[in-house]
């Protein structure tokens, strides 16, 4: 016989099914046993608890619930956390992942405008499209790859790609200056400056790899950071917008490779020693306050207050706190976490 567990595998479940699969597995608080209401009024709130439940997992789905539920599985059971923790977790992430956006909004479009004026002093409105007059020419470039070394053959297939890339980008453009350069030209690709609005953040960082030294080190300057900590910070803050993007947990994750941490947001970061070596937390706390640290270095007055009022969602507690990162509680207090940058 097929126990519903292994049914969850095989075929599709009810709804009621999914609840009952989530109760089994030791989530608690699950209304799953009620009378109906016309025959005992006395269970009306365990009645409207459990259709609540079923709208929840009709809406958000199991497999999600399930991802945010993972944090308390013992490998056995989840630990006695009640569904309804779950359903607010879910929804305190995903009020975080939008503040973390419009954050990362704010970073993208810096980058931008910053990538445009560099270019546009160095090789005029239409320069870029050689990709000879900015990119490093020779030597290895360790951004773009291990060991990767530069050489007119490798340039000439970014500068395809690039164009045609953004050619096509061009083409769907809805963009009213886009649409209006195009129809009054003869040009396939727009100046410089139209052209960094074509570009997704992958790209931007892209460009950045590909410029020569003096170039890069000119941006990272702005961003208040060496050339290789802030493509290693951008890097990593386009993996935190694509699990944003795509509506991952954000809250429970945690990096595989850490990017280099600088001093400035240490003393907010939970630690521990190794021997004679002090090892930072992986956790979501990192990228947080990276972007806090871009964010203040483009405008030291931009407004952390809401997105830091939904990470302290999540950190009731020191251990709270430290479980996703941060050294403790107070260190998510917004007067404390504004970087003197």
């Amino acid at each position: 016989m097929v126990s519903i567990q292994q049914e969850s595998i095989i075929w599709q479940l009810s709804y009621e099914q999914q609840l009952a699969l989530l109760k089994l597995r030791g989530i608690a608080e699950m209304n799953l046993n009620y009378v109906e209401l016309s025959k005992l009024r006395l269970n009306k709130t365990r009645y409207l608890s459990y259709q609540r439940q079923l709208r929840s997992i009709e809406s958000i789905g199991y497999y999600v619930i399930k991802e945010y539920a993972n944090p308390f599985y013992n490998g056995k059971k989840y630990n006695g956390i009640e569904f309804d923790d779950i359903v607010n977790r879910y929804f305190y992430d995903k009020h975080l992942k939008q503040h973390v956006l419009q954050a990362i909004e704010t970073i993208e479009v810096a980058l931008n405008a910053k990538i445009a004026h560099i270019l546009g002093n160095r090789c005029g409105a239409f320069g870029y499209l050689d990709f000879n007059n900015w990119c490093q020419l020779n030597g290895i470039n360790g951004y773009l790859g291990k060991n990767k070394k530069v050489n007119k053959y490798l340039l000439q297939d970014e500068e395809l790609r690039f164009k045609k890339k953004l050619a096509n980008a061009v083409r769907k453009s809805s963009n009213p200056d886009i649409i209006d350069f195009i129809s009054t030209t003869q040009n396939i690709y727009p100046s410089v400056w139209l052209m960094v609005g074509m570009l997704d953040f992958g790209g931007s960082v892209r460009i950045l790899k590909l410029m020569d030294e003096e170039l890069r080190k000119e941006v990272a300057k702005y961003f208040k950071l060496s050339e290789y900590d802030l493509i290693k910070w951008l890097e990593t803050i386009n993996l935190i917008r694509n699990i944003c993007c795509h509506n991952r947990n954000f809250i429970d994750f945690s990096l595989r490779t850490k990017p280099p941490i600088n001093d400035k947001i240490k003393p907010f970061l939970y630690s521990h020693s190794e021997g004679k070596k002090i090892v930072y937390t992986n956790k979501v706390a990192l990228p947080i306050l990276m972007i806090v640290y871009l964010v203040k270095a483009i405008n030291p007055r931009y407004d952390i207050g809401k997105l830091m009022k939904s990470v302290r969602k999540f950190a009731t507690s020191d251990s709270e706190a430290q479980k996703i990162g941060f050294e403790n509680k107070k260190s998510i207090g917004i007067k404390r976490i504004n970087l003197s940058i």
